[in-house]
């Protein structure tokens, strides 16, 4: 879902395409996918995409995506390609907004938990593939501090709660950010020092079932929106996307036998240390708890269609919250079996 709403129109997007890539538009279609806004262009011969990006985003992000696809796409995963405007640029601006074109990736985008079992393991190949792709990734990339948590970010993140529960009127929201705020309560106090010794390395940022597009085999054809690429705890992507794809996360329970061999294939490219493997789902749970996202969105720009997602997110922080020390375990046991 878009954060803003778009300045372009069918008009205005066909005089970008014409005066910058010398493309005539013959159709247009508008994509719900991911934070920017994002359109189908359908020339005679050819199909692109166009994104226009949020207007706080940061242009090093545009160029980081861009090297980091091209390194991927080198070592044979399946990236976007873009496609440079008459003057050779990568991106442009329009009324200050950055846009840039890619070349349409044919397939199709499938919605959170309704992947099989098959796609799921799938999906830890590829994320395997990845890391290992990018350890030989020269570029820097910025650190991901979303899921960092100590006493004082956790009192911070307790009044943004209770300012939001200050405001809004929907009793179910209030109901799920005071749950929230009662597992805050509850993490504030914990020691993290084991978050410095977490296995880091550089990724996607966003890896989940939202970035794949699937072939008519239903095979991933490509991995798509890498403008979050950034260094983060693997364990963080691992367990994130298993709650997005896996169909029993909407009923709050977890597959433990089947998420294990999840990890497993994982592990076939990147070992995980111990510390990984304990307070994977407690990363988790902190990173859930925390976040308003949806709710936010919801609550102070009367965006209704991010309530959905906030209840989404919401009822993935109970499904973690339940079988968080029954899955640290085990995890655990897999560096048993080794």
């Amino acid at each position: 879902m878009a954060v803003e709403e778009s300045i372009l129109n069918k008009e205005s997007i066909k005089k970008i395409m014409i005066e910058q890539y010398g493309i005539s538009v013959e159709a247009i279609k508008k994509i719900n996918r991911g934070s920017a806004n994002v359109f189908e262009v359908f020339s005679k011969d050819s199909h692109y995409i166009l994104k226009e990006f949020q207007s706080k985003i940061d242009i090093d992000k545009i160029k980081i995506e861009y090297t980091v696809v091209e390194h991927l796409r080198r070592d044979g995963v399946a990236t976007p390609k873009y496609i440079l405007n008459k003057n050779g640029e990568l991106y442009f601006e329009f009324n200050k907004r950055l846009l840039i074109v890619q070349k349409f990736i044919e397939g199709q985008v499938v919605d959170s938990n309704t992947s099989n079992q098959e796609q799921i393991i799938e999906s830890a190949c590829v994320y395997g593939k990845i890391i290992k792709s990018l350890e030989n990734f020269k570029d820097e990339m910025p650190d991901f501090k979303r899921h960092y948590m100590s006493k004082e970010l956790c009192e911070q993140d307790i009044k943004n709660i209770e300012q939001l529960i200050k405001i809004n009127k929907n009793k179910d929201v209030n109901d799920a950010l005071l749950h929230k705020r009662e597992i805050l309560l509850k993490l504030k106090d914990l020691d993290y020092t084991w978050q410095n010794k977490l296995t880091y390395k550089k990724s996607h940022g966003d890896y989940t079932v939202a970035q794949f597009i699937y072939n008519d085999k239903e095979n991933i054809e490509a991995i798509v929106d890498w403008v979050s690429a950034r260094k983060i705890p693997v364990a963080r992507e691992l367990i994130r996307n298993y709650f997005f794809m896996a169909k029993e996360i909407k009923k709050q329970n977890v597959n433990f036998e089947f998420f294990l061999e999840y990890i497993k294939e994982f592990e076939e490219y990147q070992e995980l240390n111990d510390y990984d493997l304990k307070y994977m789902p407690l990363l988790y749970l902190i990173e859930l708890s925390r976040t308003i996202y949806g709710y936010e969105q919801y609550v102070y720009n009367n965006l209704v269609e991010y309530l959905d997602f906030g209840n989404e997110l919401y009822n993935q922080c109970l499904c973690i919250e339940k079988n968080s020390d029954e899955l640290s375990r085990e995890l655990l046991k897999l560096k048993k079996c080794k």
